[in-house]
């Protein structure tokens, strides 16, 4: 009977320490008016044309009557994934009333405004539901939304009700938030199952003009486990800055693990999930955008490149130079990310490749486990472990998908799929305007 029951409490140990890790990202684009009626352009000319669903487009009372909504409908399918972690990006809040200033203390405020941090909204509304996590918050401050006076000086907002009657929501020449309507941020939710261990906001330089990237981590594990993981929140920038961004947070990313300690817990791997505003480099794909600012992020791709640089450096490094210089240039996608001075760019790029190759040598030596990642949702995909929730308009695929999930090799892909496929920049009808990622991870 002792040597069964000693059977029994290492078996179930085991368990404990084997638990997967459910992970959902989503960015939010603020407070999403879910339900209200899409937004048009209507020109002086009287033509029409439809237009965004920017929340400046709608007023005061349909964005918290829209965001209700959105709050009842994101809970409840959140019940359903039951993720153990929950990264959120753009997350808004507002001061207490329209039209007052905003700050970071409206962003961490605690209360019941109906504009207060829609993380925390999320939170209550789970706990409700009989599921409990520990919101992260990390305000980078900027104040969004806003309008300005010449927005609205040859066009105008309205709405058709089902019918086509029309609605004049904000008229020629007006301006109607001129201060903006939310300060923004990014949240991790935490379920209570596990152990956070450290919750970090980072500010970290990427160029020689001091620009910065602004992104959160977690550490987590669970009780009786010997391993713990960072994962990674991240938004990130365009063209050059995105590759930029990359090679600074990695090199971060790995200089923390290797300075950090938890009791008696070793480190199992890396986890860098949320929108990355870059599509994938695929240089073989002629029907979709390849860019190489992800590489690295996933510095190889089996059958499809390698940029190790432990060999073929110089060739490697060249085509990287080229590849990097010429998406900066390209006129046709993102014009307005495009950096003009072609001697800033020439630094940029040698700065940024520098730092790449620093990073490589230096993990290749004391953590080269911990180099390789991968794209999950194209492996879930390649693999027949894509299972698409049909309730949430599931995918394993989309075209001009800029939202991933990159972990280490000792983790282990069990499933993987895109969340709300549907939702695009102009409907209203999802619970916003952006798709979404989830993944059940094994950690071994």
């Amino acid at each position: 009977m002792r040597l069964l029951l000693v059977f029994v409490l290492c078996s179930l140990g085991a368990n404990l320490m084997a638990q997967d890790l459910k992970l959902m990202t989503l960015n939010l684009h603020g407070f999403h008016p879910t339900g209200e009626a899409p937004r048009f352009f209507e020109y002086k000319d009287g033509s029409v044309e439809e237009t965004s669903s920017h929340i400046h487009y709608f007023t005061p009372e349909e964005l918290l009557r829209g965001h209700k909504r959105r709050i009842d409908e994101l809970s409840g399918q959140i019940t359903k994934l039951a993720p153990s972690v929950i990264l959120l990006q753009e997350v808004g809040a507002g001061a207490k009333e329209i039209g007052e200033d905003k700050s970071c203390a409206d962003f961490y405020r605690v209360d019941q405004s109906p504009w207060r941090n829609t993380a925390l909204q999320l939170k209550d509304k789970l706990q409700e539901l009989g599921f409990d996590y520990s919101p992260l918050l990390a305000c980078r401050g900027n104040i969004g939304w806003w309008s300005g006076p010449n927005d609205l000086v040859d066009k105008r907002i309205v709405s058709f009700d089902k019918d086509g009657n029309k609605t004049v929501q904000f008229d020629f020449g007006s301006n109607p938030y001129p201060s903006g309507i939310l300060v923004e941020g990014f949240a991790i939710l935490v379920h209570n199952d596990w152990q956070v261990l450290d919750h970090k906001i980072w500010q970290t330089t990427y160029n020689y003009k001091k620009e910065k990237i602004f992104y959160q981590t977690v550490a987590i594990s669970q009780a009786q486990s010997d391993k713990w993981y960072l994962i990674a929140n991240i938004h990130g920038g365009h063209k050059l800055a995105a590759f930029e961004q990359a090679v600074t947070m990695r090199l971060a990313l790995s200089r923390y693990v290797k300075q950090k300690q938890f009791s008696k817990k070793s480190f199992g791997g890396f986890v860098l999930a949320g929108d990355y505003n870059a599509r994938s480099f695929r240089p073989r794909r002629t029907d979709e955008l390849s860019e190489i600012s992800l590489v690295p992020y996933e510095i190889k791709r089996k059958g499809v490149y390698d940029f190790n640089l432990d060999s073929y450096y110089q060739e490697k490094m060249s085509y990287l130079r080229e590849s990097l210089s010429a998406l900066n240039f390209d006129q046709e996608y993102k014009p307005w990310a495009t950096v003009t001075d072609e001697a800033e760019v020439n630094q940029r790029i040698d700065d940024a490749l520098k730092i790449f190759s620093f990073w490589q040598r230096k993990t290749r030596e004391t953590m080269p486990e911990f180099m390789q990642m991968d794209d999950i949702i194209q492996t879930a995909s390649e693999k027949n472990l894509c299972n698409p929730i049909v309730d949430l308009d599931g995918a394993c695929h989309r075209p001009d998908r800029i939202d991933f999930i990159f972990t280490t090799k000792a983790i282990e892909t069990k499933e993987a799929s895109i969340l709300y496929n549907n939702h695009s920049w102009t409907a209203t009808s999802g619970v916003t305007d952006h798709p979404g990622l989830w993944a059940t991870l094994k950690l071994n």
